[in-house]
């Protein structure tokens, strides 16, 4: 399931789900969000998605298709078909929603829950249809309204090479279930709906103002300044979502990419780009497993 300045949005980059990766000074070099990692004698790629583009976002940045055209699998957080199935769906609304009659409004001040009702009425949404959302599924809520008020409309980088993995009838593979994933983002909201709540309409509505400079960090690549911005901040405030939603999963993820270091299928691995960065992010724990990583530059 995927994110700017000091003031960009911690909540809404993570339910929006994760984006990032680090700056070139060559004018000349095209870098994104790409890595090449070596290491016994063979090759991976790394690549940072972002989940919703627009339409002026496309073509992606070269260093993708590099990627990809260089690659024998594919490899995916997870099992994209899944994910994207009515039955899936489903589900998630189900885990995260309350039940026996349980509602949102019983969870938040009167006043948040009034806030929360004026804002969804603002994006054409009655409260009524969707108060039985926990915070993590009303956050994600949130997230997407706003993305395709502002535009977002269009498939992200890992629906675009899934589309195109099957396509090409290349390989295809995921880190972990959607059921694992599902429970990574319920995990989001903790126990204080109220200022969960809060939080989120309060990012919300810085969201225009730094989309851009958060698009173009993850187009030019900028892994320091989204660790900087985004990452310690996050851990900091929400020490226990980052921890599960981030680096836990990374720590899951990492066996199976060393063990992909011991094959000489070349795989290209699309994640959220936030789970590339700072000292739990994949690039750094590569390095220590003592794996050689370096950025994929294309030069023209």
């Amino acid at each position: 399931m995927l994110h700017n300045a000091a003031t960009l949005p911690r909540i809404i980059v993570f339910t929006i789900l994760f984006i990032v990766a680090s700056a070139t000074s060559d004018p000349f070099a095209h870098a994104a969000s790409v890595y090449k990692v070596s290491g016994n004698g063979n090759t991976l790629y790394l690549g940072g998605t972002l989940h919703l583009l627009s339409a002026n976002d496309y073509p992606l940045p070269v260093a993708y298709q590099t990627a990809y055209s260089q690659s024998d699998i594919v490899t995916f957080e997870t099992d994209m078909s899944a994910i994207n199935s009515p039955l899936f769906v489903q589900k998630m609304v189900s885990q995260m929603s309350y039940r026996d009659g349980a509602s949102l409004r019983q969870r938040v001040s009167p006043a948040t829950f009034s806030r929360l009702t004026e804002h969804l009425a603002s994006r054409n949404m009655n409260i009524q249809d969707i108060e039985h959302f926990k915070p993590a599924l009303m956050s994600i809520t949130l997230s997407m309204l706003e993305l395709r008020a502002l535009g977002l409309t269009n498939e992200g980088v890992d629906a675009h090479f899934f589309t195109k993995a099957t396509r090409d009838k290349k390989a295809i593979s995921w880190l972990e279930t959607p059921d694992e994933q599902l429970d990574a983002l319920a995990q989001m909201g903790g126990s204080n709906e109220d200022e969960f709540i809060n939080y989120s309409l309060d990012e919300i509505g810085g969201l225009p103002t730094v989309l851009q400079a958060l698009k173009s960090q993850w187009r030019a690549g900028d892994l320091e300044a989204m660790r900087r911005d985004t990452i310690a901040a996050f851990k900091n405030d929400y020490p226990q979502i980052y921890e599960s939603v981030l680096a836990a999963r990374n720590q899951n993820w990492l066996p199976a990419l060393s063990e992909y270091m011991d094959t000489p299928d070349v795989e290209f691995v699309l994640v959220g780009t936030l789970h590339l960065a700072g000292k739990d992010g994949l690039l750094s724990l590569l390095e220590k497993e003592g794996f050689v990583v370096d950025k994929l530059v294309i030069h023209e």
